[in-house]
C-alpha cells in the first residue's frame, strides 16, 4: 500500500512539473508538420484535443502527457516481472521520468511518445498474456515504420525459441511494414558512429547508457535471451551498423532501449545485494550518480 502511494506522488508530481513547463513552449516546424501534414494516429490524436479543449497549448500536449504517464504506468507493471520488490520498481520509475530522453517525448509532439507506450503495451501483455499480444502488431504497423525493429526482434526470437507462431507473425509484420512504409539507406557513405553514441548518451545520461550496454552485453554472454532482451539489443545493433554508414535517427531507436530498463535494474540489484554491507559503496555511488 506504502509504494502505491508513493508510486501516486511519483506520477503526480511529474504531471504538474510538466504541466508548468508547456507554457514555455511554442508549436515547431517538426510538430506543425506532424499536426497539419499527412494523416496519422497521432495527428488525430492531437488534432481531436484541440477540436475539443480549443487551440491552446494544453490541448496541444496533454495529450502527449496522458501518453507518457501511462508508459509510466506500463513500465512500473512491466518491472514487476523483473524485481520482487515494490521499492525497486519504484525506482525504475523514478529513474524513468527523470531521464533526459522521456521528458522531451513527454512534451513534445513527436510520434516518439506514442512509440514508447505503444511499445510498453506489446510488453506487458507479452509478459502477462503470453503469444495474445501478438494480436497487437496490425495496429502497430499502422503506428510507425520504427516498429518494424521490433517486428525483426519477434521473428528472432520466434527462430532461437523455436517458437514458429512468434517467427511467422514477426515475419508477416515486418514484411508488411517494409512494403508500406519502404526503407531508407541513403547519403554518401560517412561514419557516423561516434555521433549516434553521442545521442543516446544525451538521451538516457551517461551512466545510465553505459550501464544499458553492459547489461544487454551481459546478458548475450550470458545467453538470457528472453524477448525483451531480443528487442533492445536488435534495435540497438542495427542503430549501430547503420551509424558506420549514415547518419541514424537515434530518437528511432531509443524508445526499444527503454524497455532494457527493468532488466538493468533486475541485473544491478541482484548484483548489488549478494555483496555485504561494507562491500556496497561503490554500487550506491553508481546508482546515485545515474
Amino acid at each position: 500500500m506504502r509504494e502505491k502511494v508513493l508510486f501516486s506522488i511519483i506520477i503526480g508530481i511529474n504531471f504538474l512539473i510538466l504541466l508548468l513547463q508547456i507554457q514555455g513552449l511554442s508549436i515547431g516546424y517538426h510538430e506543425a508538420q506532424i499536426l497539419y501534414g499527412d494523416f496519422s494516429p497521432l495527428q488525430f490524436l492531437i488534432s481531436s484535443s484541440l477540436h475539443f479543449f480549443g487551440q491552446n497549448d494544453y490541448a496541444l500536449r496533454v495529450p502527449m502527457i496522458v501518453l507518457h504517464l501511462f508508459s509510466v504506468v506500463l513500465l512500473y507493471a512491466i518491472s514487476k516481472h523483473y524485481v520482487s520488490r515494490d521499492s525497486d520498481r519504484l525506482w525504475i520509475a523514478l529513474i524513468y521520468v527523470l531521464l533526459p530522453g522521456v521528458t522531451s517525448a513527454a512534451l513534445v509532439v513527436d510520434n516518439a511518445g506514442l512509440v514508447i507506450v505503444s511499445l510498453f503495451l506489446f510488453g506487458y501483455l507479452h509478459l502477462n498474456y503470453g503469444r495474445y499480444a501478438l494480436g497487437l502488431l496490425p495496429f502497430l504497423i499502422a503506428i510507425d515504420p520504427a516498429f518494424a525493429y521490433l517486428f525483426f526482434a519477434i521473428a528472432l526470437y520466434g527462430v532461437y525459441r523455436k517458437e514458429y507462431f512468434y517467427a511467422i507473425s514477426g515475419t508477416v509484420a515486418l514484411v508488411v511494414s517494409l512494403s508500406f512504409y519502404g526503407i531508407h539507406i541513403g547519403g554518401s557513405p560517412e561514419s557516423r558512429f561516434l555521433d549516434a553514441l553521442g545521442v543516446y548518451t544525451a538521451i538516457f545520461s551517461p551512466i545510465v547508457f553505459l550501464y544499458l550496454f553492459y547489461v544487454l552485453y551481459r546478458r548475450m554472454i550470458a545467453k538470457e535471451w528472453d524477448l525483451i532482451w531480443m528487442i533492445a539489443m536488435s534495435a540497438f545493433m542495427i542503430s549501430l551498423l547503420l551509424s558506420f554508414r549514415q547518419k541514424v535517427e537515434v530518437q528511432t531507436f531509443a524508445p526499444f532501449l527503454l524497455l532494457a530498463l527493468p532488466l538493468a535494474a533486475q541485473t544491478f540489484f541482484h548484483t548489488y545485494r549478494i555483496r555485504l554491507r561494507e562491500f556496497r559503496g561503490r554500487y550506491r555511488i553508481l546508482f546515485y550518480s545515474a
